[in-house]
């Protein structure tokens, strides 16, 4: 396994520092493609997502505005998308639809030079015109895993692809790792984004003033500068605040704020993403999220409460399974046996059977008992 250096790990830091900032989803991309240089070399860059859908692929950036309209690639694109997916047309997003795996992938593993040269769609009508001859490509978790098997059957399923793209078949395993470091960072920061987006169209749509919105800001000395009033109501929700601690934060949320800091402060070794905290009551779960202003010199806590997931046939079908596996599951969740859940949906335990292989495969696991754990957690139900 190739060993990262102590200037990779630094450069991946200074990228993790850069990559935290307060980004809005329209932003963000822009932002990632801006800094990513800095860690991973290449001529271009993009950040797309991959809607099976409306079977559409849109560059929101890319290290050349335009380019992708301007050369017809989201054409070529769009046209794979919709009609081959096949490994013939794309290897690298043929790959990910088949296994899942949404780690670094570069287009030289799967296609020597002169198969690469006859991708008709890929090479020819869009590397070809950049002079670009290979590829580098994960995938983030935006909705459910897709599968081959799956896309037909989970018509919301969307997929974001980050890309490096170089001139020469060059990329070393070095790179492939950095790549993967990077990954669960960009997934945090696509969620960070989508949390901030969500309040933006809020505000916009209720016409809020900034005393609505669930938001505490602390100065760079500690001092809080600001608690609205909706982050008031949720922190004495949480963390039973008196009447006199108006001005403060509680000391337990005093103490995670500090971690947080510490996780961007420090230098001398490569952090995990800064995961938000999250507290349950009543059924219902806060989310405080931590993001830093360096332009106004404050830290940023972005309060979001939500209704806790429940365990439903309804709620298995959101993780990609289809309307019969999630009934089967569900089932397997009531301790049935293949014969007592066959009788219920009115058909044989070996079709049962037959269900649960294409669960397992979904999920990655080999047994009843590890299907219910895998969708429990996936739902946010066990901790």
């Amino acid at each position: 396994m190739t060993t990262l250096t102590i200037q990779d790990l630094g450069s991946a830091l200074k990228f993790l520092k850069k990559l935290h900032i307060l980004c809005d989803e329209k932003s963000l991309p822009s932002h990632v493609i801006s800094i990513l240089p800095e860690v991973l070399p290449g001529e271009f860059f993009s950040y797309s997502t991959i809607d099976l859908a409306s079977q559409e692929m849109n560059f929101l950036a890319s290290s050349i505005p335009n380019v992708e309209e301007k050369l017809g690639i989201v054409q070529v694109a769009n046209e794979y998308v919709r009609n081959n997916r096949s490994s013939e047309e794309h290897p690298v997003i043929h790959h990910y639809l088949k296994t899942g795996n949404g780690k670094a992938s570069i287009l030289s593993d799967f296609s020597s030079k002169q198969q690469v040269d006859h991708l008709e769609g890929l090479y020819q009508m869009s590397m070809r015109l950049l002079a670009l001859e290979d590829l580098m490509m994960i995938f983030l978790p935006v909705d459910s895993t897709p599968t081959l098997a799956s896309q037909q059957q989970n018509p919301q399923q969307k997929l974001l692809t980050v890309n490096v793209l170089r001139s020469q078949r060059n990329f070393s395993e070095r790179d492939r790792r950095v790549f993967n470091l990077l990954r669960p960072h960009l997934f945090q920061a696509y969620q960070n984004a989508k949390a901030i987006t969500r309040m933006q169209q809020g505000q916009a749509w209720l016409n809020q003033t900034l005393e609505q919105l669930s938001l505490i800001i602390v100065n760079f000395d500690s001092s809080v500068q600001l608690i609205t009033r909706s982050a008031w109501t949720l922190l004495n929700q949480y963390f039973q605040m008196s009447a006199t601690q108006h001005d403060q934060l509680p000391e337990t949320l005093q103490q995670w704020i500090k971690y947080q800091i510490a996780l961007f402060t420090q230098t001398d070794h490569f952090t995990v993403p800064s995961l938000p905290l999250q507290l349950e009551t009543r059924g219902n779960r806060l989310t405080i999220r931590f993001m830093i202003d360096r332009d106004q010199g404050q830290y940023l806590l972005l309060l979001e409460e939500q209704s806790l997931p429940s365990f439903s046939i309804e709620a298995l079908e959101t993780l990609g399974l289809t309307r019969r596996e999630a009934e089967v599951l569900f089932g397997v969740s009531k301790d049935k046996s293949n014969k007592e859940i066959g009788s219920m949906l009115g058909c044989s335990d070996k079709t049962v059977k037959k269900h649960l292989e294409h669960i397992y495969a979904k999920l990655g696991v080999q047994s009843r008992a590890a299907a219910v754990v895998a969708v429990l957690e996936q739902l946010g139900l066990l901790h």
